[in-house]
């Protein structure tokens, strides 16, 4: 536990998207939406996380037509940002209804 209690450890942020439209539809902690291309989000958190070691969550819908599913990830990871990477039966693909939730210490 942290010098701070248990209030310093949670979420750190979250948020909800569509792919075609980085406009938050709702989210917490979250400064803004970049879209760097087909299926490539950079998050900037608005009060950093601790460190870059936090537990990230990420989902998109599935593909109604070929029935192939939605991946989220990231590989790149801040204290301040980090990038959704989603992936719809192999390929790089904007998805609606994109969610993410970081959870850590905040700084």
């Amino acid at each position: 536990m942290s010098e701070f209690g248990f209030n310093h450890h949670g979420i750190i942020c979250w948020g909800h998207f569509e792919g075609s439209d980085t406009t938050l539809d709702d989210s917490h902690n979250t400064t803004s939406i970049t879209d760097n291309g087909l299926g490539n989000y950079t998050v900037t958190i608005a009060s950093d996380a601790g460190n870059a070691h936090y537990s990230l969550s990420i989902g998109a819908d599935w593909d109604v037509v070929s029935g192939n599913t939605c991946h989220g990830s990231s590989n790149t990871m801040a204290a301040g940002t980090f990038i959704i990477r989603l992936r719809n039966g192999g390929s790089d693909a904007d998805r609606d209804n994109v969610t993410y939730q970081a959870a850590g210490d905040l700084a």
